[in-house]
C-alpha cells in the first residue's frame, strides 16, 4: 500500500513539475501584472493553456501562420453580475463544427509563404 502510494504521489510531482512550464511564461516576470493589451500567438497557438493564465487586461491574439483550422474563440464578457455571465452559455462568432477557418479570429491575417507577416 505506501509503495502505491509512493508512486503515485511520485507520478503526480513528475507531471506537475514537468508539464507546467507553459503556464509559467505568463507569470509576472514576462508579463507585469499591471499590464493592459493583447499577447499574440501564431502557429504554435495550441501551446497557450488558458487565457486564465494572463492578467487582467491581457487578451490572446492570433496572426496568421501556416495552421488552417478553426482557432479557439474569445470568451464573452459582462458586467450585469456574477450569475449572468454569458461567457459561459454564449456562443462565440465565427464557431463552426467543420474545423472552417474563420479570418476574423486573427489580428494580422496575411501570412506569406516566405514565412513574413503582412498586415
Amino acid at each position: 500500500m505506501a509503495t502505491a502510494l509512493f508512486i503515485s504521489a511520485s507520478r503526480i510531482l513528475a507531471v506537475v513539475t514537468g508539464y507546467s512550464a507553459p503556464m509559467h511564461i505568463y507569470n509576472t516576470k514576462y508579463i507585469p501584472e499591471n499590464a493592459t493589451g493583447s499577447v499574440c500567438f501564431g502557429k504554435e497557438w495550441y501551446r497557450f493553456p488558458s487565457s486564465y493564465f494572463l492578467p487582467d487586461g491581457v487578451r490572446p491574439k492570433f496572426v496568421k501562420s501556416a495552421f488552417a483550422g478553426l482557432l479557439p474563440g474569445q470568451f464573452m464578457e459582462s458586467d450585469a453580475g456574477k450569475w449572468d455571465r454569458p461567457g459561459m452559455w454564449a456562443i462565440p462568432g465565427g464557431m463552426n463544427d467543420e474545423n472552417q477557418e474563420d479570418m476574423s479570429k486573427y489580428v494580422c491575417p496575411i501570412f506569406l509563404d516566405s514565412g513574413i507577416y503582412s498586415c
